[in-house]
């Protein structure tokens, strides 16, 4: 045991000998996380988001433009904290496929696979729970994004300090703190594990790395956020592409055999999260993003530029960024540090203008393509070829502002590493240039800065941090200026000291060494102090044993709503965040049937009428709420903001609705009986959504009669496509008993004198089956977008529901599968490469 711990110590030392910056590097790296998330330090434990800590949850931001929904909470919806609730499911042996909260405002799927595939969350998730696995999942993403960013730039022969503060700043960006959640955070923090093993796999070509390529990829499938996954992927295979054809013609037979494996079984490894999420997408329910949040330069009158440079490189992304631009600058921010972005508009400038090698071409002009797509200059209508490609019809710039974020990194990395190569071999006029570069860059930021300040009577954040950012930009041009002139500047402190101190140890190298690397610690220092000032109150913090804001609304919700729905009115934030809790509502966020649309628009005309993937109803004037809407799709409660005024109450029955005084809202409960599921003998046919919504909003039309398809396929034999006014409510209102709704399963039970269909206030969505009674039946859409099942003869019956889609069984073992032939071709490789070596 003795022996086998000391030779464990040798090969420590060994490999801490060979990697020594390496692993300096990955403790800077850690220790600059854990200064940036410094509440953990003290016990606290990383929230779930910005939003419900900054914000009063329910009430929307109405001093905000709110032309498309409430613009600080809404994308809370997406179901990035109701995974709380998941997490402790699948820790008690349970796997929820399905959204338990039956969303009637988005497809209602999410897949939980896809999301519990990407082990960095699954490990630290599954054994610690939330928050504290949250906490752990959100620190190791950090900190293996910046050494893998830095490990790619020492790729690409970029020195340890510049390679470490270029890093620093990628990582601590605008986006990644401000959403450290979600996508725009655990995409770019994974890509860099990608691009570094694709360079190795070019440089060392040998299977080892050619299978950490592999695994990277497998990683950033499975991140979760699948346009931003997207958008790095086109990237990394032209980068691919061009080093490819690049290579010496002897070596490109087995570095294509390499990527042909490494992406065979990147596909098939993730199969299990790739084939459900396919599905989702190109599936006729899949997300709809017709719509752009587009705001650049272009759109900017000459002193709306000032703010929006600010803004964009050194401003917060939440707090008063809708008073500097006047829109969301959510989608805009850009701040990676001064360091790298100076070294991106001058550096890499100058590299590209005087090398012109392979590294600096890709990065920068891959960083002015995004620059155009981003920011909508006026060759804005190049954003056309991004969206040609497959799902990214209408998709925001922002998603890939995240892209721009990390090309202009690794550009200001390699053009910081040709300004301090040059030394004084660049020309004279080169470096004033530069410096008049430097000038123009810290005025532009101090006039921006003070243009904002004038524009606002009250503004903390910028008053505060205003004179911190400027000097710290000024110290970080200052150190660049003297990494440029470090030769020369070394030579007269030398000539000092000789002169003055009489020291003989400013001859040797040692000396010069110890300068350049007091520069390079210095640009990491200015660094890591830059992200801290930035970044100060992003970063919320929950108590330790409530994650969520605990909040008497969500527990009366809790407590009372049962398989029933929430609407949020007057402007509340439902369900921007009350969805985060595990309650369900019914006027959600991403795309919608249109069949859903119209017939919510009967109740309520504003529905997604402003933006097609969210909705909230600002007035309550305009909803009726006494509409046969609700019973179908199975509203229980209304909430309003504490102080709403109740008086549109009055046109309706005192008995109609009971009211309840909350500390933080105002419940409004439906006194109607919410039935779940409806049994009705008549089905009717419509060829198009509007003919439908206009028949269902007549006052004849009867839930619990009669129900809309819309094919005749759908409908029972002898079963006309007009309606049958013979039927009668009487005969079915009391049809269903024991209703039960679970994460993947609904059952109940129904007795029925006739044939006829059943219709569940539940999403219709492939890869749900049913059984009526033991037999298998097909699921139809009811509505368009409604579960039905048709019951042809009378009876007593049983009815069960289950979600467990084919793409999963397929994806699951197609995963097994390619698992045990890479372990197995891993391990007959690695050794064939040892013989090889060895002899």
């Amino acid at each position: 045991m003795r022996n086998y711990i000391q030779k464990l110590k040798k090969k420590f030392r060994n490999e801490y000998r060979q990697h020594t910056e390496a692993y300096k590097a990955l403790c800077i790296i850690g220790v600059a996380t854990l200064l940036i998330f410094n509440g953990v330090l003290f016990g606290k434990t990383i929230s779930n988001s910005n939003y419900l800590y900054n914000f009063e949850p329910w009430i929307h931001i109405q001093d905000k433009p709110i032309d498309r929904g409430n613009p600080v909470l809404s994308d809370m919806v997406d179901g990035n904290v109701s995974r709380y609730f998941m997490v402790e499911q699948m820790r008690n042996g349970d796997i929820p496929l399905w959204n338990f909260s039956e969303k009637l405002g988005g497809p209602g799927v999410t897949n939980l696979l896809h999301f519990f595939h990407y082990p960095i969350r699954t490990i630290p998730w599954l054994l610690f729970g939330v928050p504290i696995g949250w906490t752990i999942e959100v620190l190791l993403k950090f900190i293996l994004g910046g050494f893998f960013t830095y490990l790619f730039l020492k790729r690409l022969k970029v020195s340890h300090y510049i390679a470490l503060a270029v890093s620093l700043g990628y990582i601590f960006s605008a986006s990644n703190i401000a959403a450290h959640i979600d996508g725009f955070a655990t995409v770019p923090l994974t890509a860099p594990i990608v691009f570094y093993f694709l360079e190795r796999v070019f440089q060392d070509q040998n299977w080892k790395s050619t299978f950490g390529f592999m695994l990277s990829c497998v990683l950033l499938l499975t991140t979760r956020f699948i346009s931003i996954i997207f958008f790095f992927g086109y990237w990394i295979i032209l980068y691919a592409l061009i080093r490819f054809l690049l290579l010496p013609r002897q070596q490109k037979p087995k570095v294509l055999l390499q990527l042909a494996i490494a992406g065979i079984f990147t596909i098939g490894i993730a199969s299990v999260s790739l084939l459900p999420t396919a599905e989702y997408l190109f599936n006729e329910t899949g997300i709809n993003l017709e719509y752009r949040q587009n705001f650049g330069l272009r759109q900017n009158h000459v002193t709306g530029l000032l703010g929006l440079f600010f803004a964009n490189y050194m401003g917060h992304p939440i707090r008063e960024a809708v008073l500097w631009t006047k829109g969301s600058y959510y989608n805009l921010s850009i701040f990676i540090g001064t360091i790298p972005l100076f070294g991106a508009i001058v550096g890499g400038l100058w590299r590209a203008i005087k090398k012109r090698d392979f590294a600096i071409l890709f990065f920068l002009g891959s960083s002015l393509f995004l620059l155009l797509e981003v920011y909508s200059l006026p060759f804005e209508k190049i954003e056309k070829l991004t969206s040609l490609l497959p799902i990214f019809s209408h998709n925001p710039a922002m998603y890939q502002k995240v892209v721009l974020q990390f090309m202009l990194t690794i550009t200001g990395g390699l053009g910081l590493q040709y300004l301090f190569d040059q030394k004084l071999i660049m020309k004279k006029w080169k470096h004033k240039v530069t410096l008049g570069l430097q000038i123009l860059f810290i005025l532009g930021m101090t006039i921006s800065a003070y243009y904002l300040l004038k524009q606002q009577s009250e503004s903390v954040y910028l008053s505060g941090y205003f004179i911190q950012s400027v000097a710290l930009a000024t110290l970080g041009m200052l150190l660049i200026y003297l990494g440029m002139r470090k030769e020369l500047l070394f030579k007269r402190v030398r000539s000092f000291c000789q002169a003055f101190i009489n020291r003989k140890s400013f001859n040797d190298k040692n000396g010069f060494s110890r300068y350049v690397s007091l520069i390079g610690k210095l640009l990491v220092g200015v660094a890591i102090l830059e992200s801290l000032i930035h970044s100060a109150g992003w970063v919320p913090y929950s108590k330790p044993r409530f994650w969520l804001p605990e909040t008497e609304t969500t527990n009366f919700l809790e407590a009372n709503i049962g398989p029933g729905r929430v609407v949020g009115i007057g402007s509340a934030a439902i369900p921007a965040t009350i969805e985060s809790y595990g309650i369900p509502t019914a006027a959600g966020r991403l795309s919608i049937p249109n069949a859903y649309k119209e017939l919510l628009q009967n109740a309520w005309p504003g529905a997604y009428a402003n933006h097609p993937t969210q909705s909230i109803i600002k007035t309550v004037d305009e909803i009726d709420m006494s509409h046969k809407v609700w019973d179908l799709i199975d509203v229980r409660y209304f909430v309003a903001p504490k102080e709403q005024t109740l008086d549109f109450l009055s046109e309706y029955d005192e008995d109609t609705f009971t009211i309840q005084r909350l500390s933080d809202s105002t419940i409004i409960e439906r006194n109607s009986k919410n039935l779940h599921a409806f049994f009705v003998e008549d089905g009717i046919v419509f060829e198009n959504d509007s003919d439908m919504a206009s028949e269902y909003n007549k006052g004849s039309w009867d839930n619990g009669t009669h129900v809309m398809f819309n094919s005749q396929s759908y409908l029972l034999p002898g079963d006309t496509p007009k309606m049958d006014i013979s039927t009668s409510e009487e005969t079915n209102a009391n049809a269903i008993t024991n209703y039960y709704q679970d994460t993947n399963h609904i059952s109940l039970n129904f007795e029925t004198p006739t044939a006829g269909y059943v219709v569940i206030s539940s999403n219709y969505y492939p890869g749900w089956n049913a059984k009526l009674n033991g037999d298998e039946v097909d699921i139809i859409p009811a509505y368009g977008f409604l579960k039905a099942i048709q019951v042809a003869e009378p009876g007593e019956y049983l009815l069960e529901m289950n979600y467990f889609p084919e793409s999963l069984r397929l994806g699951l073992m197609i995963s097994i599968v390619s698992v045990s032939l890479a372990a197995v071709l891993f391990f007959i490789l690695i050794r064939k490469e040892r013989a090889i070596t060895n002899s």
